[in-house]
């Protein structure tokens, strides 16, 4: 099976990032082949040598509709993972997903684009 994991790595300063290390490295061996993507120029990540990672900002992510499945390691910080929506939306995939409430990037796309209207309604729907 082809999978393609959208993630921050390191030297990204972030939990998920050191997890994502871990998973992947706990998954090889399986009969999975695995790409990594990123929204940062990474350089060599010695624990992942054995694996491609591609910098999202540098590719045409069409190629995410090559595999098999997507995997989104989604957490609530907007630095690391407000761009996943939008491939989320577009490719679908599974988001795991490291935070129980990902009100900051909710936040910061109603609110934090001076739409308040749209926070308010949010946060009336899901409390």
């Amino acid at each position: 099976m082809n999978l393609a994991i959208v993630t921050p790595l390191p030297p990204q300063q972030t939990g998920i990032a050191d997890y994502a290390i871990g998973l992947v490295n706990g998954l090889r061996g399986e009969d999975f082949n695995i790409d990594l993507f990123t929204n940062i120029e990474t350089g060599s990540i010695a624990e992942l040598s054995n694996f491609k990672i591609f910098n999202l900002n540098s590719i045409d992510t069409d190629c995410l509709e090559d595999y098999d499945l997507v995997i989104f390691h989604m957490g609530n910080n907007v630095d690391f993972h407000l761009y996943m929506l939008e491939l989320l939306k577009k490719y679908g995939g599974i988001v795991h997903l490291h935070d129980l409430v990902l009100h900051h990037l909710v936040a910061r796309l109603t609110y934090g684009e001076d739409n308040p209207l749209a926070y308010y309604e949010k946060i009336a729907e899901w409390y």
